[in-house]
């Protein structure tokens, strides 16, 4: 008798401690497929052009575009324009 087995195995293929990651679902793309996404900069929500990296697990590394320090606006930023005055709640 044979008894088949199955294992999910997660190999570490990439790491960098210092790499920006912000959540997939928060990277946009204009029409011409270049990828951009919302930070908060007082109280607008400001349209950066970024350049991505790896993905894995839901999670986008951002190679170009923005620092480590900045707040990135996730919810309901399909729905706003550049520089438009938004409330955090």
């Amino acid at each position: 008798m044979l008894f088949r087995s199955m294992a999910v195995i997660k190999i570490r293929d990439f790491q960098d401690t210092a790499a920006i990651v912000v959540p997939s679902r928060t990277i946009l793309r204009d029409v011409n497929q270049n990828p951009y996404l919302f930070v908060l900069e007082g109280d607008k929500a400001i349209k950066k052009s970024i350049e991505t990296g790896m993905s894995s697990d839901g999670y986008t590394q951002i190679t170009k575009g923005i620092k480590a320090d900045v707040k990135i606006i996730d919810k309901g930023s399909r729905g706003i324009k550049d520089k438009e005055i938004v409330a955090i709640k």
